[in-house]
Formats: C-alpha cells, sequence, structure tokens
C-alpha cells in the first residue's frame, strides 16, 4: 500500500512527529533500559526524501515494509534521541 501523500501531507506528518519528540521527557525516575532513537532517511521512486524517527528495534521492520517504493539512502543515530539532548 502506498500512502505517502501529497509532499506537504508527507512535511506537515514529518514535523507533527518532531514537535511529539520535543515535547518527550528526557528524564525518567525509571530503571528500565531505554532504547535509541534512530533516524531513516527515504527516498521514494515518484521523488522526494524525507527522514523518519523510529525506536532501534523497529528500523528492519520499517525498511521491509517500505521495499519497493523507496529506497532506504540512510540509517543514523537521531538527533532527536534521548541520549543526545541536554
Amino acid at each position: 500500500m502506498n500512502n505517502t501523500g501529497t509532499p506537504a501531507t508527507v512535511r506537515q506528518a514529518i514535523v507533527t512527529r518532531q514537535v511529539q519528540a520535543a515535547k518527550t521527557p528526557v528524564y525518567t525516575t525509571e530503571t528500565k533500559q531505554r532504547e535509541h532513537l534512530m533516524a531513516v532517511e527515504l527516498e521514494f521512486t515518484e521523488g522526494g526524501r524525507f527522514w523518519d524517527h523510529m525506536a532501534d528495534s523497529q528500523v528492519s521492520a520499517y525498511i521491509e515494509a517500505r521495499k519497493g517504493y523507496t529506497y532506504v539512502s540512510d540509517v543514523d543515530h537521531s538527533a532527536l534521541c534521548w541520549c543526545m539532548k541536554k
């Protein structure tokens, strides 16, 4: 299923996710292990690219689900990760 939307709707979804990520608390009193946030850059076959941020454990499934209509350009540790925030 290809539901990439228009460039404007894709950009709005990205901004919405980034705002949500920015509002997420950095520190916690919990002692459980925290997953790092990864950034995956996708390029669409129709043109255009964007970064999507997700937990490290979700990256492989995310990439696998998009085979055929997107290309993965890059996967990096996200600057939005809890460990990067001051």
